[in-house]
């Protein structure tokens, strides 16, 4: 009983992950599927758990992706006319081997890199005033930790 409950506990965790995670068994037989990825293939857990992959995934028609794989492998798949990018990971952990396949809409991955582009430029450009600034500048958070300086805060203190 209570590992019926650590697995629904398990799953519902999973539930809540916004990007599509697949667990296979090295046959390819899915154990273990997230709500996002029930979602994208529009089927219910009970039609899909313990299926093999290539009959229900039909993410699985990209010619670019085949099992097994002994490596992490990058792949985009297409669902339903959208694109994805997913990741295959191979694990191994005590007795038990498989794959982890993690899917997310391409357009979602590219806006969220193209964010991260943006903070690391807004970052660069924030270093760069700090650096020739020659006004003391002293940047903590509110338990008092310093976050940054300026050079001439630095060169004062």
């Amino acid at each position: 009983m209570q590992n019926e409950d650590n697995e629904d506990s398990s799953t519902k965790f999973l539930d809540i992950v916004p990007l599509g995670l697949v667990f296979l068994n090295m046959d390819t037989t899915i154990i273990m599927i997230n709500q996002f990825a029930l979602d994208t293939i529009q089927r219910s857990r009970d039609e899909v758990l313990m299926g093999r992959w290539d009959d229900i995934f039909p993410l699985s028609q990209n010619d670019e992706f085949t099992l097994p794989i002994n490596r992490l492998q990058t792949t985009h798949l297409t669902c339903r006319g959208e694109t994805f990018t997913a990741i295959i990971q191979p694990y191994t952990r005590g007795t038990i081997s498989g794959y982890v396949v993690m899917f997310q809409r391409t357009a979602m991955l590219e806006e969220m890199t193209q964010q991260l582009d943006s903070f690391k430029n807004l970052s660069s450009d924030l270093q760069a005033i700090f650096d020739i600034s020659y006004d003391v500048i002293y940047v903590s958070d509110g338990e008092g930790v310093t976050l940054r300086v300026s050079s001439a805060c630095e060169k004062l203190w």
